[in-house]
């Protein structure tokens, strides 16, 4: 945040008007943004998302009830791919709608790709999972064996003749 705003102090966006044939009475008016400005928002955005790449590819391999991991890596992969498209497009765009129009459709395409494999998954196991068909997964530890019974995605309170054992 502080990044952003000296940057946002430092190189003011203006707005300005382009008019792209002479001939034809179409004039644009967008905002300015200077490349250092721009750089520095989308700058923090992707360290952000490069960090959850790097944490959701260090997770990969965990145990079964930690199936999380795999979503958020594939949102996370997703989200690149559709940056690493939209960046190159954006600043070799000749017009403002175009640009406006470039950014509108990543930004959805994105958010749209997080609901799909962040939030549908869940949705599927609430309603079409049979809590009793719930596999049963043992951890070793050096110590002791623990047991945990059901899915750490599984929605709802704990049947009361079940014991439940935390961590």
């Amino acid at each position: 945040i502080v990044l952003c705003l000296v940057m946002y102090i430092l190189f003011k966006p203006t707005s300005k008007k382009t008019q792209a044939v002479r001939t034809e009475k179409v004039v644009e008016l967008s905002c300015d943004m200077t490349l250092p400005g721009l750089a520095s928002f989308l700058a923090y955005n992707l360290v952000l998302v490069c960090a959850c790449a790097m944490f959701a590819f260090k997770t990969r391999k965990l145990p079964d009830n930690f199936n999380e991991s795999r979503f958020i890596s594939m949102t996370v992969y997703t989200t690149l791919v559709i940056w690493l498209a939209f960046i190159p497009t954006y600043f070799t765009a000749s017009r403002e709608i175009i640009r406006g129009l470039l950014l509108s459709v990543a930004l959805l395409l994105n958010h749209t790709v997080a609901v799909l494999f962040l939030f549908l998954p869940k949705i599927y196991a609430i309603r079409y999972v049979d809590p009793e068909c719930v596999d049963i997964h043992r951890f070793h530890t050096a110590e002791t064996t623990h047991t945990v019974s059901g899915s750490t995605n599984r929605v709802g309170a704990l049947n009361s003749a079940t014991p439940h054992r935390g961590f």
